[in-house]
């Protein structure tokens, strides 16, 4: 991502989907919605504190790390994600279609939507968060 992206002060959504980006890097700090679908990321990291809703779907992440506590929305589909893990508090939406996630855990109590389309999971859990809507 280009340095001069940070001279936008006033940038709210940025779009750099299929770019062939390998990091995520030089972000404006007020940047509330971030997509960089299908790219070459492997690592989520550098986001700016106040980010509220990331699309890194179809890159090459292997773990959920890193993320804003501000972040509510976040869309990780055909990755390479094992586990679900490290979710931010506020986080209402997650959508984990197509990975490797055998296991639903560590889902926090506020997940209103859940997508996992496409996985290895064996079983549903009994002890789901009560507003949760399942997609699977």
């Amino acid at each position: 991502i280009p340095e001069e992206i940070q001279l936008f002060i006033g940038l709210e959504v940025l779009s750099l989907d299929q770019n062939q980006i390998r990091k995520i890097e030089n972000l404006p700090d007020g940047l509330a919605r971030l997509y960089l679908y299908q790219n070459q990321i492997s690592k989520i990291e550098n986001l700016p504190a106040g980010l509220s809703y990331l699309n890194l779907n179809q890159n090459q992440i292997t773990r959920i790390e890193n993320l804003p506590a501000s972040l509510s929305e976040l869309f990780l589909h055909q990755n390479q994600i094992t586990r679900i893990e490290n979710l931010p508090p506020g986080l209402r939406v997650l959508s984990l279609d197509q990975n490797q996630i055998t296991r639903i855990e560590n889902l926090n109590d506020g997940l209103e939507r859940l997508y996992l389309y496409q996985n290895q999971i064996r079983e549903r859990p009994h002890n789901l968060p009560a507003n949760l809507s399942l997609f699977m």
